[in-house]
C-alpha cells in the first residue's frame, strides 16, 4: 500500500500491521555539542579551516578542498548529520555494513561520499576514523603522517 511516506508492505487499511519506533531529533544543546567536538576534530588535523558552506559548517584543506559537513535536517530529511569525502569503496562497505547509521548523501554521494547518521547519538571512536579518512581522501600526500 502507498502511504504518506512512501511505500508500507505491512500497512493494510489504515492501520499499520507494524511500526517502528523513531529516535528523537537531538536538542539544539545536544546538536551544538556534537557540532563543538567534530570542530575540535576537524580543526586539530593540518592546515584545516572552517566556513560555512552552503549554510553548513564545513571544514576544508588549505581553504580549498573541503572534507567535511555537518548537516542538521538538510532540506527537512530528518537527520542530524555528517557528509565526508571517503576512501574509494568505503562508501558501499561501510553502507552495506550498517544501513542505518551510514547513507549515500545526496549531491556528493555519486563521488564516494559517505554520510553519517548522528541523530541516534554518536560513536565518538568510529567517528573519528571517519573524519580522519575523509581528510586523508581529500588532502595532500605532504601533510598525511608517513
Amino acid at each position: 500500500m502507498r502511504t504518506a511516506i512512501g511505500w508500507c508492505p505491512c500497512v493494510t487499511g489504515t492501520t499499520p500491521a507494524c511500526y517502528t519506533v523513531g529516535v528523537p531529533y537531538p536538542t539544539a544543546a545536544r546538536r551544538k555539542a556534537v557540532l563543538d567536538r567534530v570542530r575540535r576534530i576537524c580543526l586539530a588535523l593540518p592546515e584545516t579551516s572552517e566556513r560555512l558552506s552552503h549554510g553548513a559548517p564545513s571544514f576544508f584543506v588549505r581553504e580549498k578542498k573541503c572534507f567535511l559537513m555537518v548537516l542538521d535536517s538538510h532540506h527537512g530529511d530528518g537527520r542530524f548529520a555528517i557528509w565526508c569525502a571517503a576512501p574509494l569503496g568505503n562508501q558501499e562497505f561501510l553502507i552495506g555494513a550498517n544501513a542505518d547509521r551510514f547513507f549515500r548523501p545526496p549531491y556528493v554521494g555519486h563521488r564516494g561520499w559517505l554520510g553519517v547518521d548522528l541523530t541516534a547519538g554518536v560513536d565518538w571512536d568510529e567517528l573519528e576514523g571517519v573524519v580522519e579518512d575523509a581528510f586523508a581522501t581529500v588532502a595532500p600526500k605532504s601533510l598525511l603522517p608517513d
